[in-house]
């Protein structure tokens, strides 16, 4: 419970959390429910995995990056940074959403993702 009530601020955005207390206590509840161990393992992973930042120019495929607006741990301003580096990439802000847009935002999520998809049908 204690590592749900410190990881929560950061992955549902502000919006989500004053006005969708629904969504607010599902993805608490989600957290409070993994093992320890589990937790621990992927912060390691994510704190021990090298940097690829200088490999972001060789993507050649098409690259979809979103983001909520209101995202604290990957913030819009690190995933500009992210579409700036890759090429021809195209990026998707969701207001009112933090770091879990796809949970906060579903139908706006759905929406970017497949009017992408339907871009690499018919192009």
């Amino acid at each position: 419970m204690a590592v749900a009530n410190l990881q929560i601020a950061g992955l549902v955005g502000k919006t989500t959390r004053d006005k969708r207390p629904d969504i607010y206590d599902a993805v608490h509840r989600l957290i409070a429910q993994a093992p320890v161990e589990g937790i621990v393992g992927a912060l390691e992973a994510m704190i021990s995995r090298p940097d690829s930042t200088p490999m972001l120019s060789t993507i050649d495929v098409p690259t979809l990056i979103v983001v909520g607006g209101e995202d604290v741990v990957t913030p819009p301003r690190d995933a500009r940074a992210l579409h700036a580096a890759i090429p021809g990439s195209r990026i998707e802000v969701l207001q009112q959403a933090g770091h879990l847009s796809n949970i906060e935002r579903p139908a706006a999520f759905n929406t970017v993702v497949t009017e992408f998809l339907a871009s690499l049908l018919y192009n």
